[in-house]
């Protein structure tokens, strides 16, 4: 069996997966085109094309058969009610620090209610303590969770992350009991190692360091700081703080060498080393990158012990069909499909440019001549540089449309980052896990190991505040449509065949010119991530939550913002609120409105105000007390060099087709919320009243100062408060619909029933975050539309 026909198997596997899922399905042409042209070349064999059809036929059945069947086990326990009573079991397979409480995975589990089992291949446990080792059998009892879906555009969608990586359910139980422990249990080993190691990390090294450190070398990011985070991110090499084919090749590849030179030969070397990999990739927690990496390096040491040669992408291919195999959800994982496409961008495209390494050779009397030596140096150590930078490219051209679609945003300078940070990572990984290692082991001189790691930090560090201070660091690219990013797939898939097939002519002249041709794509990917979406007219109200956020999108380009914040999610600035912006490539707010300083309204604005993302203007009201929260908004914006305009009543914003209006109560109270900014939108025949928090007492005071039209879209004040929407207010403005800004089973109650009932007596229909998710008002052909995120 060729290494080709394997290839086949892997794709016509996923294409079976795809046939049955409900997602992607204009990639499977792509799949069966890739299938015919790997096995063309062995048309005129019938009875060898007749196997093989037979196998591809075999193998695309198995797909779509295995992710039906892992998809209902998936699914079966999501029927569960939220809140039943429940009562589980399973055995621990590995364990987490999450924050300030522990992860248990528990295989083999089973879920019981009243009236059914339900067995499921892995759930997820929430306890305070780490007591419970791994390998235990476990039992406990609490309420159902349901996993959480996606509320608004961008955000994080829990439920199809879970599935990705194979569970079914996340469990915050009530209680949690040991069933039976074994005696000897080598993942319990492995994680009390690795909390070990841990712990000389924080007592050696500083926070920061310790952070970094147990998160390259551990897989460990309960330490990590969210600002090292976001500065790796930015800069590029966030890849080096997860483990990945880099730190399996660099220890995998080390201890077989090493161990292959003092006499162990190929068996011997390749079975420590195997062992010595399989054991980290559990430790470090087993995740899709460290997985498929380590199965890649059995298989080459499996070659190497066989004689036979080593291919990447037959290796590859039997890596996908493997964990596929075990979860078909794992296709729609991010770390899974960065980690198969950097390895195919690295010994795919990065093949095809790799200039050809020089050794020093001897002269006649079998001396090395210095002259020579020097020089192939030289030039060897050049052509390394240039293949790095080459390798990097290629595998930014396969990742940069995956970085768009999970991130909303690319690094612009990650290549030159990388050519900078990866010929120190090897140091680095070496000193600071023999560091951990005898740290843990005991010995005191441990601590001298670790001075490598911390100029090496502090030099990355370096690195990552350089390529933020270029301009345009990180591009918000939007999300793209997946046909854009298939269509660019495609085209690098032509540009690549067209290359080979320019090599194989031995044309050198015309390889060189060949090469060129990748910048097709290149100008695609530009244009589809670069390109500014064409204005238009928008109002979102987001679901943030026991909170309000509000987006406004004109046909000019102009994007503004009101309010921001939540008392019931937290990091609502960066997970629903960025996302949102991002994700609609969004890349700057002209004019940040605030309606007044409660938390429920300026927490996530202060998150985006301690970061980078550009906002020309901040407005607040003119009549806005000059409290802690009216000081904490000005400092944080004068800090940012952002100014800050006062709005009274009358005081107007506009672009050629929006207005925005301050509407003044002149309530004489010092109370926050009867305080609030009111704004008045008008764009054409549409009008929307953005009310704050106001209450019954100011609602009469606009309707008896300003003689308001029919609104179209009513903000109801105060999230449907009892205590606002008045009848002389509704009727006066005769909202054609109101939206409700809350939280789902907030604390408050909201919207109180008294409010309800006299919105409805106002015949104005209603729509509230909690039920609809995001909800969006655009205009086509001069009707209004609404539309729920929750109700696509």
């Amino acid at each position: 069996m060729d290494r080709r026909f394997v290839c086949s198997l892997g794709v016509i596997f996923i294409t079976g997966i795809l046939t049955v899922s409900e997602a992607e399905r204009f990639m499977i042409p792509g799949g069966i085109a890739a299938v015919v042209f790997m096995n063309y070349n062995c048309r005129k064999e019938k009875l060898r094309m007749i196997v093989r059809s037979g196998m591809l036929l075999a193998f695309f059945c198995l797909g779509a058969f295995r992710y039906e069947t892992e998809y209902l086990k998936l699914t079966k326990i999501q029927q569960i009610e939220e809140g039943t009573n429940i009562r589980f079991r399973g055995t621990v397979k590995k364990k987490e620090v999450k924050g300030e409480q522990f992860a248990y995975y528990l295989k083999n589990a089973e879920i019981d209610t009243e009236d059914d089992t339900y067995p499921a291949k892995q759930i997820v446990v929430y306890w305070e303590t780490d007591e419970v080792p791994a390998g235990a059998e476990v039992f406990g009892q609490g309420g159902m969770t349901q996993l959480r879906t996606a509320r608004n555009q961008g955000a994080y969608h829990e439920r199809n992350y879970q599935y990705s990586i194979g569970v079914s359910a996340v469990l915050y139980p009530e209680e949690l009991r040991v069933n039976s422990v074994k005696k000897y249990s080598l993942p319990e080993a492995l994680y009390r190692l690795r909390k070990q190691i841990r712990n000389v990390y924080s007592r050696t090294l500083s926070e920061k360091d310790a952070g970094i450190m147990a998160a390259m070398a551990l897989g460990d990011k309960s330490l990590l700081e969210a600002s090292v985070k976001d500065l790796y991110s930015d800069s590029g090499i966030s890849h080096i703080l997860a483990i990945s084919g880099l730190h399996i090749s660099m220890i995998g590849m080390g201890i077989y060498r090493i161990l292959r030179k003092l006499m162990f030969g190929y068996f011997g070397g390749a079975l420590s080393g195997g062992i010595v990999v399989c054991l980290f990739c559990i430790m470090s927690g087993a995740g899709m990158s460290s997985v498929r990496a380590g199965l890649m390096f059995l298989l080459f040491l499996g070659a190497e012990i066989l004689g036979r040669s080593y291919d990447s992408f037959c290796a590859l291919s039997v890596s996908a069909l493997f964990l596929l195999w075990g979860n078909p959800q794992a296709l729609w994982n991010a770390g899974f499909l960065f980690s198969f496409l950097a390895v195919l961008g690295a010994a795919g495209l990065g093949r095809l440019f790799q200039n050809n390494v020089k050794h020093s050779r001897k002269d006649s009397r079998g001396k090395f001549n210095n002259a020579s030596n020097i020089s192939n140096t030289v030039k060897n150590r050049l052509a390394g540089i240039f293949n790095t930078i080459k390798t990097s490219s290629c595998i930014q051209l396969m990742t940069l449309p995956l970085n768009a679609c999970y991130y909303y945003e690319i690094p612009l300078y990650s290549v030159p980052a990388n050519v900078l940070i990866l010929p120190f990572a090897g140091v680095l990984l070496a000193f600071g896990i023999a560091g951990g290692i005898l740290g843990a082991a005991g010995i005191k001189v441990s601590w001298v190991l670790f001075f490598p790691c911390h100029g090496i930090l502090r030099f990355y560090e370096g690195v990552c505040l350089l390529m933020q201070k270029l301009p345009y660091a990180v591009w918000i690219t939007g999300k793209p449509g997946l046909p854009g990013i298939g269509i660019y797939f495609l085209l690098l898939a032509i540009a690549s065949a067209v290359i080979v097939w320019r090599q194989k002519q031995k044309d050198k002249k015309g390889n060189i010119r060949s090469k060129y041709i990748l910048a097709v794509p290149g100008i695609f990917l530009l244009l589809l991530l670069g390109l500014p979406v064409p204005g238009r007219f928008e109002l979102t109200f987001l679901d943030v939550g026991q909170g309000d956020g509000i987006f406004i999108g004109t046909k000019e380009g102009k994007n503004f913002f009101i309010d921001g914040g939540s008392t019931s999610q937290k990091n609502v600035g960066n997970y629903q609120i960025l996302s949102f912006l991002k994700s609609k490539k969004v890349r700057r707010i002209d004019a940040w409105f605030v309606s007044h300083g409660d938390e429920d309204h300026i927490s996530g604005l202060l998150e985006i105000l301690d970061g980078s993302y550009p906002v020309k203007r901040l407005v607040l009201s003119e009549a806005m007390p000059e409290d802690e929260a009216w000081k904490t908004l000005t400092g944080r914006a004068a800090a940012r060099n952002i100014p800050v305009t006062y709005m009274k009543g009358g005081d107007r914003i506009s672009t050629e087709s929006l207005q925005l209006t301050c509407l003044d109560t002149e309530s004489a109270s010092l109370d926050r919320n009867e305080k609030s900014l009111v704004l008045f939108l008008k764009y054409k025949d549409i009008s929307a009243l953005l009310t704050g928090d106001i209450g019954a007492e100011q609602e009469q005071q606009l309707a008896k100062r300003y003689r308001l039209p029919k609104t179209d879209i009513l903000k109801a004040a105060h999230h449907g408060s009892k205590g606002s929407s008045c009848d002389l207010f509704l009727k006066d403005i005769n909202p054609g619909i109101t939206i409700i800004s809350c939280g789902e089973k907030n604390r408050y109650g909201h919207p109180h029933k008294e409010a309800l009932m006299r919105i409805r007596k106002a015949k104005s229909r209603i729509l509230t975050t909690a039920q609809s998710g995001q909800i969006t008002f655009s205009c086509q052909n001069g009707v209004l539309k609404a539309e729920g995120f929750l109700r696509k």
